[in-house]
C-alpha cells in the first residue's frame, strides 16, 4: 500500500456478511479542498487543477491505480469557474452525476461545494452559515463568500444515506472561533431536522477544526450531538477522542493516516434504523495525490471505504424516547441487566444500571456480550457505548446499533 494507509482488520467485513442481512455492497467517499481559489486571489492553480483531474477518475475506475469502486467526491474550495469546468469535464471525469457551481454570494464565487458522485441523489441544498467572520483577505475572508454546508440524499443500491459537504469557518482569532463554533452547532441542529434519529449519514469536509484545540473548537459536538463517529478516532486512534493540548503532527509531513496524525478534513457517520454502515478503512491519498512539485493542494484527500447493508431491526420506545434496537438473531441491545436476569427482550428496561454493568464490562470486569452491550457495532465494549446506553436510560433518543447475535 502506499505511504499513509491503514485498513482495518478483518473483523469489520465478516461482521457485515452474517447469515440474515443483505449482502454487503461496498463503496469510498472522498472529501478534498482543492484550493480553488481564483487568480490573483493567490497564485494561478490551472495546472495543479488539471492534475488532480485524472486523479479524481481513477479513484472511481475499477481498472485504476487508486480505488476502484462506486464513490462519491466532496470537494470544497472549489470556487474558480474555470477550475470546476477542469473537474467536471465528462471527457476527464466520468462520474455520471454532479452539482452545478455555485456563484452567488459578496464576490461572485459560491460556498466552493460541489460533489462527484457513481451514485444518484435527492433534495441537493446549500445553506450558508449564519455566523462568518473575516473580510479583505484577513482572518481567512470567509464572509467573502458563502461557506456553509450542503445536503444531499443518495440512494446506494437501493439503500439511503444522507450525505453532508461541510467547509467551516477558517481563522484562528477569537472571533474566528466563535463563528467555527456557531458552524458546528448550525450543522447539528440541521442532521437533527433532516436526518432524525434512525437516519443513515456520513459527514465529510473541512473542519478548520481539530480535538487538541479544544474548547476553541468544538469538532467533538458532531459526535455527541448525533450519534455519529469519527472514522479516524474509530480505526486509527483506537477509538479514543483526542482531548485538549497539543497538536497531534509529529506524523503528518510522513504519515498523515496515523494516530500521529490529527487532520482537519474528517469524516463522520451513523448508521441508521434500516441501513447499516460500517467503516472498512481509514486512507489519505497523499502519495497519490502529489507530483515531482509536491502536493496538489494544502490539504490531503481522505477516503473511507464503507460497507453498507440493508439491517434487520425492531423499532421500541425506550424512556420516551423512539430508538432501534437490532436484534437479527437473538438478545437485548442495550439491556445487558434483563439478559442476565432471564427478564427477556425488554428494551422499555434500559436503566443506569445497564450502563454501569456495560462500563464495566469495557474494563474487563464484567462479561457482556457484543450483540447486547456493544451498542456502535465498533467491534468491543467501551464507555462510550455505556455513555450511549445511559442516554436512551433517561430518555434521549439516541440509535442503539449493536451486531447481531451468533444464534
Amino acid at each position: 500500500m502506499a505511504r499513509g494507509k491503514l485498513v482495518s482488520g478483518l473483523t469489520l467485513v465478516l461482521m457485515v456478511t452474517t447469515v440474515g442481512r443483505a449482502v454487503a455492497v461496498d463503496f469510498s467517499v472522498l472529501t478534498y479542498n482543492v484550493r480553488g481559489l481564483p487568480f490573483p486571489a493567490i497564485e494561478d492553480r490551472t495546472a495543479e487543477i488539471a492534475a488532480i483531474a485524472p486523479l479524481l477518475e481513477d479513484f472511481h475506475t475499477p481498472s485504476g491505480t487508486i480505488n476502484g469502486v462506486a464513490s462519491v467526491v466532496l470537494l470544497q474550495e472549489l470556487f474558480f469557474q474555470g477550475y470546476y469546468d477542469t473537474l467536471t469535464n465528462p471527457l476527464t471525469v466520468s462520474y455520471p452525476s454532479k452539482t452545478a457551481k455555485d456563484s452567488s454570494g459578496p464576490s461572485g464565487i459560491g460556498d466552493g461545494l460541489n460533489m462527484l458522485s457513481d451514485f444518484t441523489f435527492t433534495g441537493f441544498d446549500r445553506t450558508q452559515w449564519e455566523d462568518c467572520f473575516g473580510t479583505g483577505g484577513l482572518n481567512g475572508s470567509d464572509c467573502d463568500t458563502n461557506k456553509g454546508y450542503s445536503f444531499a440524499r443518495f440512494s446506494v443500491d437501493g439503500l439511503s444515506v444522507d450525505i453532508y459537504n461541510l467547509h467551516a469557518d477558517a481563522g484562528q482569532d477569537s472571533d474566528s472561533q466563535l463563528a467555527r463554533r456557531n458552524n458546528i452547532d448550525q450543522l447539528i441542529a440541521a442532521i437533527h431536522t433532516r436526518s432524525p434519529a434512525g437516519t443513515a449519514f456520513i459527514v465529510m469536509g473541512d473542519t478548520n477544526s481539530l480535538y487538541t484545540r479544544t474548547p476553541d473548537d468544538t469538532i467533538q459536538s458532531i459526535a455527541i450531538g448525533t450519534g455519529a463517529t469519527d472514522v479516524w478516532v474509530e480505526l486509527v486512534n483506537g477509538g479514543t477522542t483526542p482531548g485538549a493540548g497539543p497538536e497531534i503532527d509529529s506524523g503528518c509531513a510522513t504519515e498523515p493516516a496515523s494516530s500521529t496524525c490529527e487532520l482537519i478534513d474528517k469524516v463522520f457517520y451513523r448508521t441508521g434504523d434500516t441501513v447499516t454502515l460500517t467503516a472498512l478503512n481509514y486512507e489519505v491519498l497523499n502519495d497519490e495525490f502529489s507530483d515531482a512539485g509536491g502536493d496538489l493542494s494544502d490539504h490531503f484527500p481522505v477516503a473511507v471505504s464503507f460497507s453498507i447493508t440493508a439491517a434487520s431491526s425492531t423499532t421500541t420506545t425506550v424512556g420516551g424516547g423512539t430508538t432501534t434496537t437490532t436484534l437479527d438473531s437473538g438478545g437485548t441491545c442495550a439491556d445487558p441487566l434483563a439478559l442476565t436476569a432471564g427478564e427477556g427482550i425488554s428494551a422499555d428496561a434500559v436503566t443506569a444500571s445497564d450502563a454501569l454493568f456495560t462500563l464495566r464490562a469495557g474494563i474487563g470486569l464484567e462479561t457482556c456480550a457484543l450483540c447486547v452491550c456493544d451498542t456502535d457495532s465498533s467491534g468491543s465494549v467501551s464507555a462510550t457505548d455505556a455513555l450511549t446506553i445511559l442516554r436512551a436510560a433517561v430518555g434521549q433518543p439516541v440509535p442503539l446499533n449493536c451486531p447481531p447475535c451468533d444464534s
